[in-house]
């Protein structure tokens, strides 16, 4: 029971740090979004300037999300391209935060796989010693 309370304890403060890392990870893009769009809005054309602001940046969804990629301006589809990107690094650094090595560690496939995997190369390894004398 005692190992079972330090490990429960070991995975809140890995979750606490897990979710840390998520929100400043979060921060530090929506701030680099938000310099972007101010970067758009100063060298972008007046008309062009009402779509970065806060209002229809990325921070909020608009109808511009649900049009296809054609129809989209450009400042909005690269709006949207940052935004899956962001996204899709926001999901793997989920993934690998809450990944359990243990889970696998025990998978009977996974095993076999591996072994397979270390008689080969030691048949390899015999091969190439043979070849060099």
């Amino acid at each position: 029971q005692e190992k079972r309370k330090k490990l429960d304890e070991k995975k809140k403060v890995e979750e606490s740090e897990r979710l840390e890392r998520k929100r400043i990870f979060q921060e530090r893009e929506a701030k680099k979004r938000l310099r972007s769009s101010n970067s758009n809005n100063i060298s972008a054309s007046p008309q062009d300037a009402n779509e970065g602001d806060l209002t229809n940046s990325s921070l909020h969804a608009t109808n511009d999300d649900k049009k296809p990629v054609w129809a989209k301006s450009e400042v909005a589809h690269k709006e949207s391209q940052e935004i899956a990107v962001i996204n899709e690094e926001a999901d793997l650094l989920d993934f690998v935060d809450n990944l359990d090595f243990e889970q696998y560690a025990e998978d009977l496939e996974l095993k076999s796989l591996v072994s397979q995997l270390s008689n080969r190369i030691k048949t390899l390894r015999k091969e190439k010693k043979r070849d060099e004398t």
